[in-house]
């Protein structure tokens, strides 16, 4: 068992909402959903859409901010990706 304090603690909770985003982005583009909107706009509609979470955007970039929208389609977020 490893013990993990304080920095370590954040480090592996932002590396778990990446990973979580990486398997979503998967189950995305392997629905092949055709969109008006591009690039990273229309994955951000998506989440939003399908999980409840609202991501951020800053230049273009996925930042570590996101804004919890529908509680319940967050959990299905959770449940599916978060191992």
């Amino acid at each position: 068992m490893t013990l993990i304090i304080g920095d370590e603690k954040e480090r592996a909770k932002r590396n778990q909402y990446w990973q979580m985003l990486r398997r979503a982005n998967a189950d995305y583009r392997k629905q092949g959903f055709t969109d008006e909107r591009i690039g990273d706009d229309a994955y951000v509609y998506y989440l939003k859409q399908k999980y409840g979470i609202e991501i951020e955007l800053i230049d273009g970039k996925i930042t570590s901010n996101y804004i919890i929208r529908d509680e319940k389609k967050y959990t299905i977020f959770l449940l599916k990706y978060g191992s």
